[in-house]
């Protein structure tokens, strides 16, 4: 199947679902308020057909998929929206397109899976249907697109940033069966920064000691960061890691009644409703928009991080920046390049203008390193976890 052919098939697939007036639905089956808009379905049409397009000319040949069939929307996978969700993360770091434009091109992804595996359509041939992840999946890429390249500022996050004393304190108010291995986990996470799912999925073999540092494997989009360790931050992990038995056992292992482990979408409904809890307990104030989330745990990582870089001068910063890269082994090239790129970010307009560019200045070294340390390397997306020493941020933004 060509592309004109796909093109036209989408066009075909949503002019039939605006006829019968067919509803996306959450996993639970409720109908999504945006069916109610007008022109939803128009929306969803060109937005799809923007990521057909990218998908055919960008996507596939990248992941060496090169037979006509993967042009066919039922032969995509996970790995083909990761692909271009990864591609379209980089463009808006460059500052080519807006967040919300990625976003809405997952909403318009989902119908068009929503859509086509519904009986009632026969488009794409065989009542076969898209095989791209439900939406939970959808909700884990929104979420994604949130991490990677923000929202649209970050004081309109709702997740409130926490400061490294708060976090001790939203601990000690956990309480609960499961209050031991919530406590766990979230002190993995203040001392790697790691998100929670990759706590969960954090095994015996990734604690390296003998060259102290945590290997965060299984990260979004694919990303694996080796975390040098302080001497205390080591000391934490290897305790850790004396308490599993094998290489491959898992370090935040939770097992329900019938003695299976838990997916990680139940530890994460377990570990969210735990935080919510204790956080209220805690009573510490905060803005009545934002609240503490486990989230909030890993921008208390963060925060530590950029603090403990302060008074440093430029050799020692680079220094810490250089020990990074010295432990992601081949990956380091790929981060050195996000650096480079951030580089001439900033200095933009005087590329644009032929004058000389400058290097970072200390204090955005600091913010690179901080960005390293949360397996990010863009200088923007720290505002999203802390406050910075620069006077566009207040001390205590939440």
């Amino acid at each position: 199947m060509n592309k004109t052919e796909v093109l036209a098939k989408t066009d075909e697939l949503f002019k039939l679902a605006d006829e019968k007036r067919l509803a996306r639905v959450d996993e639970k089956g409720k109908a999504l308020k945006d069916n109610h808009r007008g022109g939803s379905y128009i929306t969803y049409r060109d937005d799809a057909k923007r990521v057909i397009r990218t998908i055919i000319n960008v996507v596939n040949p990248r992941l060496g998929r090169t037979a006509a069939k993967y042009n066919n929307p039922l032969f995509w996978d996970k790995e083909t929206v990761e692909k271009y969700l990864e591609i379209r993360c980089e463009q808006s770091i460059k500052g080519e397109i807006a967040p919300k434009t990625i976003a809405g091109e997952m909403h318009a992804i989902d119908a068009l899976r929503q859509f086509s595996n519904n009986k009632e359509i026969n488009v794409f041939s065989g009542h076969k249907k898209i095989k791209i992840g439900g939406y939970e999946v959808h909700r884990e890429r929104l979420s994604y697109i949130k991490e990677e390249v923000g929202s649209y500022s970050y004081k309109t996050s709702s997740w409130a940033k926490m400061r490294m004393n708060e976090a001790h304190t939203v601990m000690k108010h956990l309480s609960g069966p499961y209050s031991e291995w919530a406590r766990n986990v979230l002190d993995t996470v203040i001392h790697t920064g790691a998100r929670s799912t990759t706590a969960f999925m954090m095994e015996k073999r990734h604690i390296v000691t003998e060259n102290n540092y945590t290997r965060l494997e299984y990260q979004k989009g694919n990303k694996k960061t080796n975390l040098p360790m302080t001497e205390f931050g080591m000391a934490v992990m290897n305790e850790k890691k004396e308490k599993a038995k094998n290489p491959g056992s898992l370090l935040h292992s939770l097992k329900g009644p019938d003695g299976k482990e838990l997916s990680n979408k139940q530890k994460q409904k377990i570990l969210d409703r735990y935080v919510s809890k204790a956080a209220e307990k805690a009573g510490i104030e905060l803005p009545d928009n934002k609240k503490f989330t486990v989230h909030s745990f890993r921008k208390s990582f963060g925060q530590n991080i950029y603090d403990s870089t302060r008074g440093m001068n430029r050799d020692e910063i680079n220094r810490k920046i250089n020990e990074f890269l010295a432990l992601q082994g081949a990956n380091a090239k790929v981060i050195q390049d996000r650096m480079n790129r951030e580089k001439r970010r900033i200095n933009k307009y005087n590329i644009e203008r032929g004058r000389s560019t400058r290097e970072f200045t200390v204090e955005e070294l600091r913010a690179m390193y901080t960005s390293l340390m949360l397996s990010h390397s863009r200088l923007d997306i720290v505002s999203h976890y802390v406050n910075r020493d620069i006077k566009q941020h207040e001390p205590d933004t939440r």
